[in-house]
């Protein structure tokens, strides 16, 4: 009723969002102490039920959307879903040149090690590494890092969820 009652009171041309929405039941399913006034049905209600609000964007972020309860994403509650998938190359090259502007042989050195191992790169993950080596001679310098980075950042689960 608290998180009904915050959303009526939202003015009008309003985003809501809200983050990780598959752990946000998952936790109070798994450990009693993590109660919250947000119900599965208050959050119904919200979206269009009683409690919807005219004139409010609700954004809904999850890692893991096969996690998600098939009530919360059925067409109308959820009109439009986007997939970030992994960088491009063009995606890569326009934030390496963000940080490293004019090093053209160092950004091909760079896309040719990703290619070659076969990394892919979110572009979090990306711009995490960049802004880290950003004051290294080369970028190439710390590229184990990368490399450990995106295997503590690896979904595995993510192909079954985000695909309809």
């Amino acid at each position: 009723i608290k998180f009904m009652k915050a959303v009526q009171h939202i003015p009008e041309n309003t985003i809501l969002v809200l983050e990780d929405i598959d752990v946000l039941f998952q936790e109070r399913k798994n450990n009693d102490e993590h109660k919250h006034s947000i119900t599965f049905s208050g959050l119904l209600n919200v979206l269009d039920g009683l409690g919807h609000q005219d004139k409010l964007i609700t954004i809904m972020t999850t890692n893991y959307k096969n996690r998600l309860d098939k009530a919360l994403v059925r067409p109308g509650r959820i009109d439009y879903s986007l997939h970030f998938d992994y960088s491009t190359k063009e995606q890569i090259e326009h934030m390496f040149f963000r940080f490293f502007p004019g090093k053209d042989t160092e950004c091909k050195t760079f896309l040719y090690y990703l290619k070659k191992q076969n990394i892919k790169l979110t572009t979090a993950i990306l711009q995490q590494y960049l802004f880290t080596n950003m004051n290294k001679n080369s970028i190439m310098d710390d590229i184990h890092s990368l490399e450990e980075l995106v295997a503590l950042n690896n979904y595995q689960e993510k192909p079954d969820g985000f695909y309809n």
